[in-house]
């Protein structure tokens, strides 16, 4: 019951008899011993067949005591009992203190078995999983490669720094190595480019830290030649894009500047002029309406109002940006004029104005101007923008000329 399920028991180990301990680890060396001699005593195997593995992990604190009570000479037996121990359960940190305590001591008596590298890796793993190595025993270390083979990349950077620390850097440098090879191994480039400086600086005489660190020099430098071509790339990348940015914003900047010339269309308006004072209004001077667009068809268009000699009147002149056929009414007050008119181009390139054939009242002009779009046509179309609700008749034969 002791090796199956000594966790189960209230028993504390160090009340047992030691004849008990030595019975218990008998058993714990076969399952079938074990199961036999319970059936045998108990008339059960009490379970122990159940058990999925064998010896239990817990049944190493057994062994430890058992070594405990051993005399001082029996260093080997001590040594086996607790390589066993520490084969049962490796996470137990009293089987671990125990079978460090006992190498460094065999080690340190010069009482080692044949067996000695795979103690020493064994005192490694272990001794560098809590502390460091006593220097006495530090100094005594072969640290072949059978010793260091089963050690992590970071303990064998901890045991490189113990060596350098002891002056022992040539040993530090071949330790390093191995630890460089470990980080390669597990693909941490950047502990294996730490590894590798650091055997080279313990030891530039250590062959396989130059050709390491030759090794990662060429690598760096084929790196460094990638990076510079993949930044020449990014470079030429971005200046493409530049200039693309460039032509998009001078493309913005365009269609900005056409959307801001094309008003919205307008068929029908009214141009408020109450809020204008035209008590001082005398010749010289003139009043412009904002631009407004002509229906759907892109073009222009805006008023202006200048004084006439006669007192009290103005005369309303039309205006376009473009070439452009264009039927339109104007009502102010009382008046009212239709008239169907082709601006057309001067000698000197410019577009000349339309008036109305009357003066205006500068009293009526308190209700506003209003405008009606009949019908437009720009200048080389042959397409007519007819007013909604206007209506359509046939066009004239000058309607059907087009315009220069």
């Amino acid at each position: 019951m002791l090796a199956g399920f000594h966790g189960r028991l209230t028993a504390r180990l160090e009340q047992l008899d030691t004849k008990l301990l030595h019975h218990a680890c008998t058993f714990l060396q076969s399952k079938e011993s074990a199961t036999s001699f319970a059936r045998d005593f108990f008339g059960s195997d009490l379970g122990i067949s159940t058990l999925e593995k064998w010896p239990p992990s817990n049944s190493a604190s057994i062994l430890v005591e058992l070594a405990s009570r051993m005399d001082d000479d029996k260093d080997e037996a001590k040594l086996d009992l607790l390589v066993e121990a520490h084969g049962i359960d490796d996470s137990d940190a009293r089987v671990c203190r125990a079978l460090s305590k006992q190498i460094c001591r065999c080690m340190l008596r010069q009482r080692t078995t044949s067996d000695s590298k795979h103690l020493e890796g064994l005192l490694l793993n272990v001794q560098l999983e809590n502390e460091d190595i006593p220097a006495e025993v530090l100094s005594k270390l072969s640290l072949e490669q059978e010793s260091l083979k089963n050690l992590r990349g970071s303990q064998l950077m901890l045991l490189a720094k113990m060596l350098e620390k002891a002056n022992r850097r040539a040993d530090g440098a071949r330790v390093a190595v191995a630890a460089a090879e470990a980080f390669s191994a597990d693909e941490k480039e950047d502990k294996f480019y730490g590894a590798v400086t650091y055997a080279h600086y313990l030891d530039r005489t250590n062959d396989d830290a130059s050709l390491m660190l030759c090794n990662l020099l060429g690598s760096i430098r084929g790196k460094c030649n990638e990076l510079e071509k993949a930044q020449q790339t990014t470079k030429e990348l971005q200046r493409a894009q530049e200039a693309e940015c460039k032509q998009l914003s001078k493309r913005c900047q365009e269609l900005e500047k056409a959307q801001q010339a094309i008003k919205p269309s307008v068929w029908h308006l009214t141009w408020d002029l109450s809020g204008y004072d035209f008590t001082n209004f005398t010749e010289g001077q003139r009043q412009l309406s904002e631009k407004f667009q002509l229906g759907a068809s892109g073009v222009a268009a805006w008023l202006c109002l200048v004084p006439k000699a006669s007192p009290n009147k103005a005369s309303l002149y039309r205006y376009v940006s473009e070439p452009v056929l264009v039927k339109w009414r104007f009502q102010v007050g009382s008046w009212e004029d239709t008239i169907e008119w082709e601006f057309a181009k001067k000698e000197d390139g410019s577009l000349k104005g339309r008036g109305w054939r009357k003066a205006i009242r500068i009293s009526n002009l308190a209700s506003g101007i209003a405008f009606d779009l009949l019908s437009v046509r720009r200048a080389g179309s042959s397409l007519r923008l007819v007013a909604p609700g206007s209506g359509f008749r046939a066009p004239s034969s000058k309607e059907l000329v087009q315009l220069d």
